[in-house]
């Protein structure tokens, strides 16, 4: 998508205005008066000139990386976008997109949003912004969605662009508006008694997103049971998090979470007890990118005995940030805490060696802990608080029951199916009238499918595929084909009928085990 991001991270209530240089020095304990006499010198002495404004930032995000992982500068070009992830919005021309053969390619109009009012279509193909070329002239994609967002001054975009069918370059000016985006849009009911949201991360409405969906599956579906889908989760505000937690624990005064650190003061986040829907059952689907708010969501859940936990062990993100803003515009985000949830563990993974922490994932992969339960999960002395199950610690949240990831989750194929399904729409549909409820798949598709591979990534041996992994291009495809059609929440529901997340916790909720009988 153009313009839409996702920030791991927590932001405070109260934000601090602080200066990196001035502020801190006025405290006469820090030595940061060195850095701006050496960057003097090499403004003023320096054999050729050098752009202090670079060096800068340099030093900057060295000492910054060298105290955690989740620390961070933010620069003045970035704050915009990061504070509109925050937002639950951004400011932009509402068009989601394919950066493919150097080219923005649209993949879809946001619905009454600025590009469809003035007539873009998707397929159309970005040429020009202003008087720019930004098509063939190997642009990086950050600085087309930045030419994308205007500036202060103005508040129209004149773009070019390609449609098929069009001789011409076709001229549009248009406006930029906030485009609201919706973190839990989809909620549908999976049968009569079992609903679902899906919350995409915690930002500033998320909690009026969620409780939106809740209402619809609640007052108009009647729904008995909830699935809360949190995979691939980012994280984002601790108090949406805090709400949502409200309205799924009845009890007032259950601590939520706590937080603390060597310079604050530990704050702890209690239920209030105004519950405005019943929910019966309930299951929380997570894996291993499910990070920080994600993780306490699933760790309060877990902790009180609430729900149960399905899915692959968490990210392990427990640090706290708070956003101070810079004298340049920029921010800087310094961890100042840890998360702890209700029974007092930390889901904080060890840091300690960066290549290790950086490095987790693959190495989950080549231990084969996402195809078997991880063995490093921490220790498992602590027990959850209302049956005193013994729960893992310090390495984010391991579900209650555990599903393994299929052996081509993961497969390098699997970053080339968007790329495909769009030139293969692309060919199909250029005249955007030939639609089809589903993409017709066969074998002929499949062969074609694995010629395109070839082509552009020669060094992949694909000439044979197995009846697996057919059929899991085939899923794939037609879930892109449903997102650039219909949209991502349709691509989804149809996903999920086959779904093993879904089908375990649909299982669960159904059946009358209690969380205690769960291995």
């Amino acid at each position: 998508m153009l313009a839409v991001g996702i920030l791991l991270g927590y932001k405070m209530n109260d934000k601090a205005d602080m200066s990196f240089i001035t502020s801190l020095g006025k405290e006469g304990s820090y030595p940061i008066g060195r850095v701006e006499e050496v960057l003097r010198y090499i403004d003023s002495k320096y054999v050729t000139d050098i752009d202090t404004d670079s060096l800068s930032s340099i030093a900057i995000n060295s000492v910054i990386n060298a105290l955690d992982p989740h620390s961070m500068y933010i620069s003045p070009a970035d704050i915009a976008s990061v504070n509109e992830n925050m937002e639950g919005n951004f400011t932009g021309i509402g068009i989601e997109s394919l950066y493919l053969n150097d080219t923005v390619n649209i993949v879809k109009v946001i619905q009454n949003g600025p590009s469809q009012k003035v007539g873009l279509k998707a397929f159309d193909q970005l040429i020009y912004i202003g008087d720019k070329n930004v098509a063939g002239t190997k642009m990086l994609f950050e600085e087309i969605r930045n030419l994308l967002r205007g500036s202060n001054q103005i508040n129209t975009v004149e773009v070019k662009i390609k449609r098929n069918g069009n001789p011409d370059l076709l001229s549009f000016n248009i406006p930029l508006e906030k485009i609201e985006l919706n973190s839990a849009e989809l909620a549908y009911m999976i049968d009569d008694s079992i609903g679902i949201i899906k919350i995409d991360q915690f930002s500033e409405k998320t909690y009026e997103d969620f409780m939106k969906s809740l209402e619809y599956l609640s007052d108009s579906m009647r729904m008995k049971h909830l699935i809360i889908d949190l995979r691939d989760n980012p994280g984002g505000i601790l108090p949406q998090v805090t709400k949502i937690i409200n309205q799924l624990i009845t009890d007032k005064g259950r601590i939520i979470v706590y937080t603390e650190g060597d310079h604050s003061n530990k704050t702890e986040y209690k239920t209030n007890g105004k519950v405005f829907f019943n929910i019966d059952r309930l299951a929380i689907l997570i894996n291993e990118n499910s990070a920080s708010a994600s993780e306490i969501l699933a760790g309060v859940v877990q902790d009180w005995d609430r729900g149960a936990i399905i899915g692959r062990r968490s990210y392990g993100k427990g640090l706290v940030q708070e956003q101070y803003d810079l004298s340049n515009g920029g921010a800087v985000r310094l961890t100042i805490a840890k998360y702890f949830t209700p029974a007092g563990r930390s889901i904080q993974k060890d840091y300690s060696q960066r290549m290790n922490y950086d490095n987790d994932l693959q190495n989950r992969l080549d231990k084969g802990y996402l195809t078997d339960r991880d063995t490093s999960e921490g220790n498992k002395a602590i027990k959850t608080l209302m049956l005193g199950r013994p729960i893992y610690s310090n390495y984010g949240i391991s579900p209650d029951i555990f599903i393994k990831a299929d052996d081509d989750d993961y497969n390098e194929i699997n970053n080339i199916i968007s790329s495909y399904t769009y030139e293969y729409m692309y060919t199909l549909l250029k005249d955007q009238s030939q639609y089809r409820t589903n993409l017709s798949i066969d074998d002929k598709l499949i062969v074609n499918f694995i010629s395109y591979i070839k082509n552009i990534q020669p060094l992949l041996v694909v000439d044979e595929l197995d009846g697996k992994m057919k059929n899991r291009i085939s899923r794939q495809l037609q879930f892109n084909y449903d997102v650039i059609m219909k949209s991502k929440v349709a691509a989804e529901i149809n996903s999920y009928k086959k779904d093993p997340f879904i089908i375990e916790a649909t299982k669960y909720l159904i059946s009358k085990k209690s969380l205690s009988d769960l291995k």
